[in-house]
């Protein structure tokens, strides 16, 4: 439950990158951070110059998650096999620390966000501290450090970025060789129940492919936007939907 309610805040941070929790873009800044990234471990600013990136080239080279565009082959699935495995048991971990010691160079590659955010360094900073703080919170209340370390940061380094690689590879891996370059044929929505929903996808992410095409909606009302996919004669030969997370 834990993971599940850590997925969720990541899910929201995701909100606040587009600037869909309120009106100011401060506000949307300070709930991202303070409320849910950094108590998750995530540098926010960066993520978002990532995230951002992904949407404006999706399936293109420079597209952040470009390894989860690609198509399965029956020579690769034990690799993607491993690959699951290593995040759930605890290669996240393994990530962190490769970043801190070699931290990767931030590009100018369009968006500008990283120079209206804090920088590398200064969002290490931060985490650190919102896990101090954090930790001692846990503390104070519970009057024990395993509670912060079993009950926080083991499911933050295992299910949850677990739950998170198998609901980005479903909305954008290929199940065979894609050679239009279009950029609607790396995203996929996906029909599924409401337990999935609960654990993989929370507030309405399973809508992927409206989410793309309207980046700009909130969360509360992509469900609604089927309809209207449907009757564009532009995005209605887009529209792919899949059938659950497994």
């Amino acid at each position: 439950m834990i993971a599940v309610a850590q997925n969720s805040l990541l899910t929201l941070t995701h909100e606040a990158w587009h600037f869909l929790l309120f009106k100011k873009k401060s506000w949307n800044h300070l709930a991202g951070t303070l409320f849910a990234s950094y108590l998750l471990g995530s540098p926010y600013y960066l993520s978002m110059e990532k995230h951002l990136n992904h949407h404006r080239l999706v399936g293109k080279c420079g597209d952040p998650k470009l390894p989860n565009l690609g198509h399965i082959e029956s020579d690769t699935q034990w690799h993607f096999l491993k690959h699951f495995m290593s995040i759930f048991m605890g290669g996240m971990l393994v990530t962190i620390v490769m970043r801190v010691i070699h931290p990767a160079p931030r590009g100018d590659i369009g968006t500008g966000m990283s120079r209206k955010g804090l920088t590398q360094r200064q969002e290490f900073l931060a985490l650190v501290s919102s896990q101090f703080i954090f930790f001692i919170i846990t503390l104070i209340l519970f009057r024990t450090y395993t509670t912060y370390c079993f009950l926080w940061i083991l499911p933050l380094l295992t299910l949850t970025p677990f739950l998170q690689a198998v609901r980005q590879f479903v909305e954008h891996t290929q199940l065979a060789p894609v050679t239009s370059k279009n950029p609607r044929d790396h995203y996929f929505s996906i029909r599924c129940s409401a337990i999935e929903q609960f654990f993989f996808a929370p507030f309405h992410f399973n809508y992927h492919f409206e989410h793309h095409e309207f980046p700009m909606i909130p969360y509360f009302n992509l469900h609604r936007l089927k309809p209207y996919i449907l009757e564009d004669p532009k995005l209605k030969p887009y529209y792919k939907e899949r059938w659950g997370y497994f």
